[in-house]
C-alpha cells in the first residue's frame, strides 16, 4: 500500500534545552482508495489547530490533525491515521491551506479549485462555498495586513490573466447552520416573553407551539373556523366610515383585480 511522509517538528522538553527541536519522520498509509492513484496531484497541510491544545512553554498551538486535497476532488481531515471526514466535490482541488476565518482559535480548512470554487470547512465538516469568477493558477489564505494596524483573515487569488485579487477581512460569524429556535434562544426580548408566559427556553415543545401559532395557524382551530373568523373581520378591514358598510365581497374584489389586469394588458398592446 502506498504511503506518504510528513515531517513533524516536536519540542523535546525532557532534555536540558527546553526549546530544542527534534525532527520525526512519520509514514501514514493512504486508506482512501481515490487517493491511492499516483497520477493524481495531492496537496497536504499539517498542524490544523483544534484550538484546545495550547503549549504554555512554546506559546504555539499544537495539533496532530492535517488536511489533504486531491486534484480529482477529494478533501479530507485526518488525525492519527484516521479519516475524521471526507468531502467529495466535482471540482479540481489544487491548493489547500488553513485559516482561522471565524477568529475563534480553531483553524478551518480552505481549499481552492482551478475554476475558482473555494471551500471552507470546519472540524465538524460544516462548510461554506465561495465562487471566484475566474480561473485560478495560485491561491493562498492567511492573516495579512492592508493598513498596518491589524492582520485579518484574507483570501488571495492569482489568475491566468496576471492579476492578483485580495479579499481582505473575510472573517465569518459562523459556518454551521442554525435553526429558528437556536436564533430565538439568543434573543433577550424573546426570552423575556417566554418567561412571562411561563415557558422555559429549553422547552422545545412549547417553543414549537409558539412558532406554529405565529407563522402558520392558531392551534385548536380548524381551517373552516379560521376562514369564517377572517370573513367576519372583512367589514372592519375595509370600512372607511363608521356606520357605513363599504366592505367588499370576494367576487367584487376578484372582478376588480381581473378588470385591472386586462386594462394593463390592453394599455401595453396599444
Amino acid at each position: 500500500m502506498p504511503s506518504f511522509s510528513l515531517l513533524y517538528f516536536l519540542n523535546d522538553y525532557s532534555s536540558s534545552f527546553p526549546f530544542q527541536s527534534v525532527t520525526h519522520v512519520i509514514n501514514h498509509p493512504i486508506t482512501n482508495k481515490r487517493a491511492r492513484n499516483a497520477n493524481i496531484s495531492t496537496e497536504i497541510i499539517a498542524n490544523v489547530s483544534k484550538g484546545d491544545e495550547l503549549s504554555a512553554v512554546s506559546g504555539h498551538l499544537e495539533s496532530d490533525r492535517f488536511a489533504m486535497c486531491t486534484l480529482d476532488g477529494t478533501l479530507m481531515l485526518i488525525e492519527e491515521d484516521k479519516i475524521l471526514w471526507s468531502l467529495l466535490v466535482d471540482h479540481q482541488l489544487f491548493a489547500i491551506t488553513k485559516l482561522d476565518i471565524m477568529c475563534d482559535g480553531h483553524d478551518e480548512v480552505v481549499s481552492c479549485a482551478l475554476d475558482g470554487e473555494t471551500y471552507i470547512v470546519d472540524h465538524n465538516r460544516q462548510s461554506v462555498r465561495f465562487h471566484f469568477e475566474e480561473s485560478v493558477c495560485a491561491f493562498t489564505a492567511g492573516l495579512y495586513s492592508m493598513d498596518g494596524l491589524s492582520n485579518p483573515p484574507c483570501l488571495v487569488y492569482g489568475t491566468f490573466n496576471n492579476q492578483i485579487y485580495i479579499y481582505w477581512d473575510v472573517c465569518l460569524p459562523k459556518i454551521s447552520s442554525l435553526t429558528l429556535l437556536d436564533v430565538m434562544k439568543k434573543n433577550d426580548t424573546f426570552q423575556e416573553k417566554l418567561n412571562s408566559e411561563g415557558i422555559e427556553v429549553n422547552n422545545q415543545a412549547g417553543m414549537r407551539q409558539i412558532v406554529q401559532y405565529f407563522m402558520y395557524e392558531q392551534p385548536g382551530i380548524s381551517k373552516k373556523e379560521r376562514a369564517a373568523k377572517e370573513q367576519d373581520h372583512d367589514g372592519d378591514i375595509f370600512s372607511l366610515d363608521e356606520g357605513t358598510d363599504n366592505s367588499c365581497k370576494d367576487e367584487e374584489v376578484f372582478q376588480l383585480e381581473e378588470h385591472s389586469d386586462k386594462t394593463k394588458i390592453e394599455g401595453k398592446d396599444t
